[in-house]
């Protein structure tokens, strides 16, 4: 009885397999599982499940998938799926579910060096995990788990070849070679067994061939570790040969030292409450089997306080390790570009533990060997701080379970998940954490003395505990120094790095960020440069993929690489940022290293991919709108269109949605390229969107761009669309006298580019601008006149829009049958032809006119129609027009629970689109409900 995820999702009882549903309902199972007996909250499955294309009611949508899983796995195991506090656990036996079982036979695989046991969980490995469902998160962890299963194919290929099995390992290892060609452990071990199989001469030619792949493929030459091996093999180094451990003695002191190795404890440590504690959990012996090391991994971005945090701990826990602190800085990222060697580092620690250095092997795995030998039954705490990867750490950890491992590293080195290591990223600080750690540098006096100045230059510190360290240094050697000089220079944005610059090459953050960067591959590194091309606030894969014009998954790779930096960030699945200073860092590697006309075409992709994508999401939400003048939006893509995925008309919506201040960056980044047709069309693609979201300044800025472009591109057309536009919004903002300014020279450029349906959009516009400054003739008129053009123009659908507007203002003048009659005729004609906005519209007006003419319960109907179909529109300005009027009604009828749940959710829906005068107005209403009990 198993469940089974290393190949397709699968579950069976004794007898027959369980059917588990549809893919999205496996993935909630998958999701489940892998965190087996643990609470996984809504939001976790949520962004697991669906990414960014989260439904509108998730945690329904949930509830059903798990209310159908709870059935289907209730005879598998005696699993149990239970809802808990902010998520649900799936409880069952941890063995019965393969990738658990996988991991505990590697765990006792390599404790036991039983070969048997690795072969036993290689065998649970039926293909690709999750085969069959492709979902971000589950790609993630189908990586991690392909990673987790090379390490054991390697590592049971060590265990033979210790075991002296290399005549029979090596028909594996030329496999595996094949499969892993860059993988230079896997070239040792296949050279190594060549060796000692009497193939000296194959040893030393794989070793060639694995040179000239790399030098050519990769732009690198062998690691210390291989080229260490083929100066052996070339001497025929004898003691390369297997010899039984039982021949080998560790020469082992008689009175072994207590490693005191330290750094010097850090003065302070400021907002870290919470990663202490769960490092303590990490690090916790009592959370393990009592067999595995407990390794912590602290993780971040230069200069966010990693080491800080490691010797803060260590120091703070000295008397849980009473056999000695071993400590090496591993040099990963630095000015020489060059890690430390895992050999120097044991021979150090070696020797700290007593070994005399005459008596040190040379053979790396030897020392290893060693250095676990004498840890063995003892408590030792090893800090291992800036790490480049995984490799350089291997020889490095402890073997036994009293000891623990602190390692330090800006890359993720999520190869240790695979040793059972805890990863903890440290975050950026809050403003509250940056400014106690700016008044522990300067005092509270001098913080609290100029706080205006010190919350701007926090601000530009970003929350980068080295940023303010810097920053503080340079106020502390000048006591009398204003903080608000300080501020000036920071807020030059071309210079800001240069003000965080010192002659300490490990207190300058130019420097700290370009060691990071210099360790990337140049394919990753290249990526990078790019993003420093265009300034979004942050990132779609889709929008990666046009900048750096690559297909999806290629650029998915090179990204995985920058969030494994921590140059990268996830801020939420499947989309990523860059920390503001590394921003400007990453803009200076463009300018520096980026040909201006490279940066042209990468930014031309990025807003090409924008405005197709932007129209596209326009078109399924409002597929009755009118065209733009030009048609469909210019490609200025450089052949490289983006590949932004929205099919229908939600994900349409939460496109919107999600990449709304992207497609404000993105306008701002064409009109400052001088690509004005994408600026004016791009405000247009955005416009239904803030005005049916109440999002009136937005609309306004946006516009007002698109104005000046429209100017620029001299086109009359252009700029009897912009105006028409921009009038509505100018008095949506308050400027009303500017709107009619805007709207009458629209009007006029449409009429001398006699274009009728310009012009009758431009007269309803006017109407409504009309209807704000409380002239209902005037606002008649104009709709009228409108209705007429778009008779004349043969536009049946935009008549419905017009007759909706004549009969509405005619209701507002107190003429209410012939306006009943108006907007009859305005709802047969939407209905007819599905026109759903015209058909919301012109129902609120019908109710309206009910409620002015006694007809209450008919007022109801009308608005409760009117508020369903602005719902499915997502219209929500019109949804709290019309609950406004509905709660009105229920008022009148004496329903004050009604009336006050109308308001209410009017009330939301205003305060989100910030109408704060309505806002005002219901606010009153309820409190006067209220206060009538």
């Amino acid at each position: 009885m198993r469940f089974r995820l290393l190949g397709g999702i699968h579950a069976s009882n004794a007898v027959r397999s369980v059917d588990l549903g549809h893919a999205r309902q496996r993935s909630v199972l998958a999701a489940l599982l892998l965190d087996a007996n643990r609470v996984v909250t809504v939001d976790q499955l949520t962004g697991r499940i669906w990414a960014g294309a989260t439904p509108r009611q998730p945690e329904r949508v949930l509830a059903s998938y798990v209310s159908r899983l709870r059935r289907a796995v209730l005879d598998v195991a005696g699993a149990r799926i239970l809802r808990r506090s902010g998520g649900y656990l799936l409880q069952v036996a941890a063995e019965v579910i393969d990738v658990h079982l996988f991991r505990s036979l590697v765990g006792r695989a390599r404790a036991d060096e039983d070969l048997d046991t690795f072969d036993e969980a290689l065998r649970l490995w039926r293909g690709d995990a999750f085969s069959g469902i492709d979902t971000p998160w589950l790609r993630a962890m189908r990586e991690t788990l392909h990673q987790e299963r090379r390490a054991a194919m390697i590592d049971r290929a060590d265990t033979a070849l210790r075991l002296g099995r290399h005549t029979e390992i090596l028909p594996e290892l030329a496999v595996l070679s094949r499969r892993f060609p860059f993988d230079e452990r896997v070239a040792g071990q296949l050279m190594l067994a060549l060796y000692r199989c009497d193939r000296q001469a194959d040893a030393l030619v794989h070793y060639q061939q694995t040179r000239q792949r790399l030098v050519a493929e990769v732009g690198t030459e062998p690691g210390e570790a291989l080229s260490t091996l083929h100066a052996r093999i070339l001497a025929a180094d004898y003691s390369l040969h297997h010899r039984q451990r039982a021949v080998v003695e560790p020469p082992v002191p008689r009175e072994v030292p207590v490693p005191r190795q330290l750094p010097p404890a850090p003065p302070w440590l400021v907002g870290r409450d919470q990663e202490l504690a769960a490092l303590g959990e990490l690090v916790d012996p009592r959370k393990h089997d009592g067999t595995s090391v407990p390794i912590a991994v602290l993780g971040g971005v230069g200069g966010i306080g990693k080491s800080w945090l490691a010797l803060h701990w260590a120091h703070r826990n000295v008397e849980r390790f009473p056999d000695g602190q071993l400590y090496a800085d591993l040099a990963g990222f630095t000015a020489s570009g060059e890690p430390r060697s895992a050999e120097s580092v044991l021979r150090g620690f070696l020797e700290a533990l007593g070994v005399a250095p005459e008596a040190v092997p040379a053979d790396l795995g030897a020392q290893a060997g060693l250095y676990r030998s004498l840890l063995a039954d003892r408590r030792v705490l090893v800090v291992l701080d800036d790490a480049r990867d995984s490799a350089q750490l291997t020889a490095l950890l402890p073997g036994s379970a009293g000891c623990a491992a602190l390692v330090t590293s800006r890359n993720q080195l999520s190869g240790l998940r695979i040793q059972g290591a805890g990863l903890l990223d440290l975050d950026f600080l809050t403003a509250e954490q940056s400014c106690e750690l700016l008044a522990r540098h300067l005092g509270s006096a001098r913080v609290a003395a100029e706080a205006t100045a010190v919350e701007e230059l926090l601000r530009w510190c970003a929350g980068l505990p080295l940023a303010v360290g810097i920053v503080a240094a340079r106020a502390a050697v000048a006591p009398t120094f204003p903080l608000r000089e300080l501020v000036t220079e920071l807020r030059e944005t071309a210079a800001r790095l240069d003000s965080f610059a010192t002659h300490d090459l490990g207190a300058d953050l130019r420097a700290v960020f370009s060691w990071s960067y210099r360790a990337l591959p140049e394919q990753a590194a290249e990526v990078f440069r790019l993003l420093g091309c265009v300034a979004l606030p942050d990132f779609g894969l889709p929008a990666i993929a046009s900048l750096v014009g690559l297909s999806t998954s290629e650029t998915q790779r090179r990204v995985r690489v920058l969030v494994a930096a921590h140059l990268l960030f996830e801020a939420t699945p499947g989309r990523y940022r860059l920390h503001e200073l590394v921003a400007l860092y990453a803009a200076e590697c463009a300018e520096r290293e980026v040909a201006p006309e490279v940066r042209a075409v990468a930014a031309r992709r990025v807003v090409a991919g924008y405005l197709r994508t932007a129209f596209t999401a326009d078109r399924l939400l409002y597929p009755h709108r009118s065209t733009i003048p030009a048609g469909e939006p210019t490609r200025c893509d450089a052949g490289h269109p983006g590949q932004h995925q929205v099919p229908d008309r939600d994900s349409a919506l939460v496109w919107f949605e999600v990449e709304h201040a992207c497609l404000v960056a993105v306008q701002r980044l064409a009109a400052d390229n001088g690509w004005d047709e994408a600026v004016w069309q791009l405000a247009w693609t955005m416009h239904c969107f803030h005005d049916r979201h109440g999002r009136a300044r937005d609309s306004l800025h946006v516009w007002n761009l698109a104005v000046e472009a429209a100017r620029r591109l001299g086109r009359e057309d252009v700029r009897a669309e912009v105006y028409r536009h921009l009038g509505p919004v100018c008095a949506a903002t308050g400027d009303h006298e500017k709107g009619l300014d805007h709207l009458r020279t629209g009007i006029e450029l449409a009429e001398r580019g006699g274009d009728l349906a310009a012009q009758a959009r431009s007269h309803l516009a006017l109407a409504y601008l009309y209807e704000l400054g409380g002239d209902d003739k005037q606002a008649l008129s104009h709709a009228a006149h409108a209705r007429d053009l778009y008779r004349d123009n043969g536009d049946a659908l935009q008549e419905a829009n017009s007759l909706n507007s004549v009969g509405w203002y005619l209701a507002r003048l107190g003429e209410y049958e012939r306006a009943r009659t108006r907007c009859a005729e305005a709802l047969a004609i939407a209905t007819q032809n599905s026109y759903l906005e015209a058909e919301a519209a012109t129902l609120d007006s019908l109710g309206f006119i009910c409620h002015r003419l006694g007809e209450h319960r008919q007022a109801v109907i009308h608005f409760s129609e009117a508020v369903a179909a602005s719902r499915s529109l997502g219209h929500e300005a019109m949804q709290a027009h019309v609950w406004h009027q509905l709660g009105d009604v229920h008022h009148v009828l004496g329903e004050h629970l009604e009336a006050r749940l109308a308001w209410e959710r009017a009330l939301a829906l205003v305060d989100a689109g910030q109408a704060h005068a309505e806002a005002r107005e219901l606010r009153q209403k309820l409190a006067r409900v209220a206060a009538a009990g």
